[in-house]
């Protein structure tokens, strides 16, 4: 029921035809978590919220990302509830590994296996070989860019319909 409220409410956000990415801030020791989709631009989450609620939910949120090796993660506009809620299930279990590829990999199979194609998911190692980028956001476009173009091989059981709706 949750999942299915959450859904509803991101639906309202995605009514602009925008997908909507949350980015961790790379190095510097900072507790910072962007999102970028929701206004025109890249805002901090410490900025948005209120600041008693950013206080509480913005460290965890940064842990939250650290535990699964995330640099990002983007939910792209036509992703169906199925979709969201799967997304949201295997995000949430607690990672089955503490290695860093297992992780990458088992996650990575789950959502190609639930068939979650609106959702771009960048991992810290997929950015940080990026070694020649100094600045982070650098490694975070340039990291999901990678990532998105490494997935199409992934889409070849789809037909042209199924392509045109990931697009």
């Amino acid at each position: 029921m949750a999942k299915r409220a959450l859904f509803q409410e991101w639906s309202k956000l995605g009514r602009l035809d925008k997908e909507i990415s949350f980015i961790v801030q790379e190095g510097g020791g900072d507790e910072e978590v962007f999102v970028s989709g929701i206004l025109s631009g890249l805002f901090s989450l410490n900025a948005l919220l209120p600041t008693n609620t950013a206080r509480l939910f913005v460290p965890k949120f940064h842990e939250y990302f650290s535990r699964h090796h995330l640099m990002s993660f983007t939910l792209k506009p036509k992703i169906t509830r199925e979709e969201f809620e799967g997304f949201v299930d295997i995000m949430t279990e607690l990672p089955a590994f503490s290695d860093m590829d297992r992780i990458i990999e088992n996650t990575t199979e789950k959502l190609v296996h639930h068939k979650i194609v609106h959702v771009s998911v960048v991992y810290l190692r997929e950015a940080t070989t990026l070694r020649w980028a100094k600045h982070w956001m650098t490694k975070a476009v340039l990291g999901r860019l990678r990532k998105d173009l490494r997935m199409i091989p992934l889409y070849t059981h789809l037909n042209q319909d199924q392509v045109a709706a990931v697009r």
